[in-house]
């Protein structure tokens, strides 16, 4: 029996689905929420710098409203951008957690 290989969908593929389906029935997706890869190869590291579990697979950073996620990781990327991204983007408090951010991150700038 001949063996197939599947290769996994590029992430930036894996978001014009839902994109398009959380537009159609919401009628918004994330638009103002970016997408940073992180090669599993360099997770370790990245989250050592960041204080973060090292098994961990991903973060959202509300400051500049950011999904990190590590590798092509689908779960992480639905979970970071889809779920945390619409949260800061679209409820209130998600919008006040990203304000308080940016204020307390200038305020310990200007310090």
């Amino acid at each position: 029996m001949e063996q197939v290989q599947i290769q996994a969908p590029q992430i930036r593929t894996l978001l014009d689905f839902p994109n398009q389906f959380y537009q159609d029935l919401l009628g918004y997706k994330p638009e103002q929420t970016s997408l940073q890869q992180i090669p599993e190869t360099q997770w370790n590291e990245f989250a050592t710098q960041k204080g973060l579990n090292p098994n961990s697979s991903g973060i959202y950073l509300p400051i500049n409203q950011t999904a990190v996620i590590q590798g092509e990781n689908p779960l992480s990327l639905f979970h970071e951008y889809f779920r945390h991204g619409l949260y800061c983007e679209q409820s209130l408090q998600g919008r006040k957690l990203v304000d308080l951010e940016r204020k307390l991150f200038y305020i310990i700038l200007v310090m």
